[in-house]
């Protein structure tokens, strides 16, 4: 099954609260977003979804994507595993969780581990002071790029319900 075939199951099951999904199929941007308009407009109840795809036909899927649809404003819960990181800067997924204010728990993991990712060390403390409800925070991102520590201490200390941060395999420098 891909996910525009199990998109469609989605008017039969209104108060469906959990939907973890998961493909063997090779799934592309239009599908998900098929998947991600379906469950807007049918799983009004939703509060938890889980999407892992490890293939993946055509362009990347983007933070943009994920913010046009509706049922990320409703979600307590998003895990997203997919085939590639997700393309955007920091400021896009700032974007993307601002329209999530219920979020407790944000996790984004690619399969490919020859991808890069365009988000940097800085998004940590501006996800941490606005995001207040995120407990759990797992994400792939560019270690290496450095940032004033003083940021984190001045601007945003004890603005966090942050109780567990995961790195992934995000490249860090070392001895720097």
């Amino acid at each position: 099954a891909t996910f525009a075939s199990m998109s469609s199951c989605f008017p039969g099951i209104p108060i469906l609260e959990e939907l973890l999904i998961s493909s063997e199929s090779p799934e592309d941007v239009s599908t998900i977003s098929q998947l991600l308009g379906s469950a807007s407009a049918h799983l009004t109840l939703l509060g938890d979804l889980s999407i892992r795809a490890c293939e993946r036909a055509g362009e990347n899927l983007t933070f943009a994507m994920l913010s046009r649809h509706s049922v990320m404003r409703r979600l307590v819960s998003f895990l997203l595993h997919w085939p590639t990181a997700l393309k955007g800067s920091n400021d896009d997924l700032m974007s993307l969780l601002m329209h999530m204010p219920d979020i407790e728990y944000f996790y984004l993991d690619r399969c490919s581990k020859e991808c890069e990712s365009d988000l940097t060390l800085d998004v940590l403390p501006a996800i941490a002071y606005r995001c207040p409800k995120l407990n759990d925070l797992e994400l792939f991102i560019d270690c290496r790029i450095q940032f004033p520590a003083e940021t984190l201490v001045n601007e945003y200390s004890g603005q966090s319900s942050l109780k567990r941060l995961g790195l992934c395999d995000s490249p860090i420098n070392e001895g720097e």
